[in-house]
This record gives C-alpha cells, sequence and structure tokens, in this order.
C-alpha cells in the first residue's frame, strides 16, 4: 500500500481518531512545547504510533506549501469506500450529500469535510464530494477524497 503525507494538527488528528494503525510515523517540531502539541503527541503514544522528531525546515520538505504547523504524518492511502456511481444509487429522499464546488482553500476543504463535528458528518452526510475541476491548491487528507465524474 502507498504511503502519503498527512500535514497538521486536523489531518494527522483525524487520521488517528479514524485509523491509528494505517498512521506508520508522525514527525514533531521538538522546537513546539505547547499544551496542544504535548496533548498529540500523549495522544500518538497511547495509540502505539511512532513519534520521531524532525526540524521545521525538514517539516517543510516533507510537506511543501502545506501549513504542517510542526507536525506532519506518514500513513496508508485510504480508498474512497463508494464509487460515485454506486453513491448514486443509494440516495434516498433523506440522502444528504456535501458537494463541495468552487472551494479553493484547503483548510475550509478540510473543514466542511471532516469527519468530526462540527462539520458534514454532524448533519449526517452520506458523501463528501471534492471539486474535481478547481481543486484546492494542496489535495485533501486521503481519509476525504471521494472520486466523483465530473459534468464538464
Amino acid at each position: 500500500m502507498k504511503n502519503i503525507v498527512l500535514a497538521g494538527f486536523h489531518a494527522v488528528g483525524a487520521r488517528l481518531r479514524m485509523d491509528p494503525k494505517s498512521i506508520s510515523a508522525v514527525y514533531l517540531d521538538p522546537e513546539r512545547r505547547d499544551k496542544r502539541m504535548r496533548e498529540m503527541r500523549e495522544k500518538l503514544i497511547a495509540a502505539g504510533v511512532r513519534v520521531m522528531t524532525a526540524d521545521n525546515r525538514r517539516l517543510d520538505g516533507m510537506a511543501p506549501d502545506v501549513p504542517h504547523q510542526g507536525i506532519v504524518a506518514m500513513a496508508e492511502e485510504k480508498q474512497a469506500q463508494l464509487e460515485f456511481d454506486e453513491l448514486l444509487d443509494l440516495i434516498t429522499d433523506d440522502t444528504l450529500i456535501l458537494i463541495l464546488d468552487g472551494v479553493t482553500d484547503p483548510r475550509n476543504f478540510g473543514a466542511c469535510a471532516s469527519p468530526t463535528p462540527p462539520a458534514s458528518s454532524a448533519y449526517s452526510c452520506r458523501a463528501t464530494v471534492p471539486p474535481t475541476c478547481r481543486p484546492p491548491p494542496s489535495r485533501p487528507p486521503p481519509a476525504l477524497r471521494k472520486r466523483c465524474l465530473s459534468s464538464r
């Protein structure tokens, strides 16, 4: 299975909650000693995830053009649970699908599609469909990616 890079507290934290065994290693900036970093380190260790240190320059190299906040994880790539046509077959009058067309900021995408409240999961969304024609500058975390058909 292919490894991918997850950068930032939200991306790493979401994967840690969802599937900690899929994380092969997390690299933390040793210069960050704040409460948020200490709590994340404790959660990672408690979950049995290998935690290593890496300076800011190395983290920048691992996650270029992404605000990593001093935390970068290597994790297994997750595949979409449903193909778009399979999703369409499951639609009922009560189905809620979040379609994010035109979202260009990766943080806005992450906030909308996060598997934790107050995002799409809080509204019982069946799926989140990311933009395909104008995706955010950096790819969203694999846990949030869904395959969809472009209408163009």
